[in-house]
């Protein structure tokens, strides 16, 4: 299971462990041991100290032991791809597909117990097609109580306009 948090790379490490606790934490409690990359966020003074007080072991991927390394490796790139596929045309909106990324990761089987990332993308497009379903049903229900009104130029028309359509001073 992944838990994807947006965040700015010049994020400090007191800022890193208050989005573990309040993304994480809440949801599992707290870990017996966290396999973390060398990142100085997660070597810091702060962190160090901060597991030591939940008494939960900080271990550190090493290059003599690729597996760890590579799990995250494969783990990204998944979930950039996934980004990538809900983004589509608004790519600069990356952070609003990540709770849509995070579901289909998690939801999805995975080689490790059995099943395939890649089923991730067929469940997508299945979410998508009820979607689209779901709003084709619910467009036909309101169009049954709207009537089509034409008008010509110069008819009279009384129109409601609400002042929150409209700036101050409009």
């Amino acid at each position: 299971m992944v838990h994807i948090i947006p965040c700015k790379k010049t994020s400090v490490a007191s800022h890193v462990a208050r989005l573990f606790f309040r993304e994480v934490i809440r949801l599992h409690g707290v870990p017996k041991s966290i396999v973390s990359d060398r990142d100085t966020r997660f070597l810091s003074h702060l962190w160090i100290t901060l597991w030591g007080m939940f008494d939960t072991s900080l271990k550190h991927s090493t290059s003599a032991h690729p597996q760890t390394d590579g799990q995250t490796e494969v783990v990204n790139r998944i979930l950039s791809n996934l980004i990538r596929c809900i983004c589509g045309d608004h790519p600069k909106k990356w952070d609003y597909a990540l709770p849509q990324v995070e579901f289909a990761f998690n939801s999805a089987t995975h080689s490790s117990i059995g099943r395939l990332a890649n089923d991730s993308q067929a469940i997508q497009e299945e979410v998508r097609q009820r979607l689209e379903e779901t709003n084709q049903k619910m467009k036909e229900a309101a169009d049954k109580h709207r009537r089509v009104n034409v008008f010509e130029v110069g008819e009279m028309v009384m129109v409601f306009l609400r002042r929150e359509r409209f700036p101050v001073g409009k």
